[in-house]
């Protein structure tokens, strides 16, 4: 018997057979069942954030952080903007911005339109890290 793409790549990543042969016919083992169902569902969860990415309408902080790969934050004037490093925020009479770290001084930041942000949060709140960040920020303390 011939085996799909699908149940090669399950076999090598499960360890263990996709398809039981027998004498009338074969018989697909439900583990591979529900690891085509979890792998459609991730499919489908991609391509709406792919269409939401490509849309060109508003995007979360999570989104820009992760398309660009750097911290974001929002000030106090619903301005955001992307860092290199994750910044420091300067509260100044009830109103504030986040700026880079004195460790970080002089680095570039990247500022992003007002109307491509969906957050109506706090700015206090905003700090957005893009995915895997929070592991490598913990594993260098």
């Amino acid at each position: 018997m011939d085996k799909s793409e699908l149940q090669k790549q399950f076999e090598d990543e499960q360890d263990r057979e996709a398809v039981a042969e027998f004498p009338h016919g074969n018989i697909y083992l439900p583990a591979y069942g529900e690891w085509c169902e979890r792998k459609v569902l991730s499919l489908i969860d991609k391509a709406e954030a792919y269409d939401r990415l490509t849309s060109g309408g508003k995007k979360t902080l999570k989104e820009w952080a992760n398309m660009f790969g750097m911290a974001v934050a929002v000030d106090q004037n619903r301005e955001a903007a992307c860092f290199v490093h994750i910044p420091a925020m300067y509260p100044n009479n009830g109103k504030g911005i986040w700026t880079n770290s004195p460790t970080h001084y002089g680095e570039e930041t990247y500022l992003l339109p007002p109307y491509l942000i969906d957050f109506k949060g706090d700015w206090k709140d905003s700090l957005t890290l893009p995915d895997g960040w929070e592991e490598k920020c913990s594993s260098t303390h």
